[in-house]
C-alpha cells in the first residue's frame, strides 16, 4: 500500500509514515523533541490555487490545521502565519500536494509535512 512520508527536519531528524490519504506532519520545538502526525485532509480541501481558494479552504489552514497539529501553534505571530500561508499557496494546490518545512520563530517550533496527493 502506498505511503505518504515525511522527513522531520533535522535535528533530530527521523520520519513520519502514513497513509496515502492522510497528510503527514512532523513537529519539532527548541529543545529538538518531536511529534508526529498523519492528518486526514477532505479533498476539497485540496483545490487548484488558479481557480481560487474558498473561504473554508482558507479559514481551515490557518485556523483549524494549527490547532490540530499543536495548540502551541495558536500562538504564531502575525507574521508567521503569513509566512505559512505565502508557502501553502507557493505549492501548485490548496493545501499544497508535497512537501514543505516552516520555522516558526515566534514559537520556536519547526514544521515538516507532507501533503497528499
Amino acid at each position: 500500500m502506498p505511503r505518504n512520508i515525511c522527513q522531520c527536519p533535522r535535528p533530530p531528524g527521523g520520519r513520519v509514515e502514513c497513509s496515502a490519504d492522510n497528510a503527514a506532519f512532523c513537529l519539532v520545538d527548541d529543545y529538538g523533541e518531536f511529534r508526529s502526525l498523519c492528518l486526514p485532509i477532505a479533498q476539497s480541501m485540496r483545490l487548484p490555487v488558479p481557480f481560487g481558494v474558498t473561504p473554508a479552504g482558507a479559514f481551515w489552514i490557518v485556523h483549524e490545521l494549527p490547532k490540530r497539529l499543536d495548540p502551541i501553534l495558536a500562538r504564531l505571530s502575525q507574521n508567521d502565519v503569513a509566512a505559512y500561508v505565502r508557502e501553502i499557496l507557493r505549492q501548485a494546490t490548496f493545501p499544497a500536494t508535497g512537501k514543505f518545512m516552516m520555522d516558526f520563530q515566534s514559537i520556536n517550533r519547526r514544521l515538516s509535512t507532507s501533503l497528499p496527493e
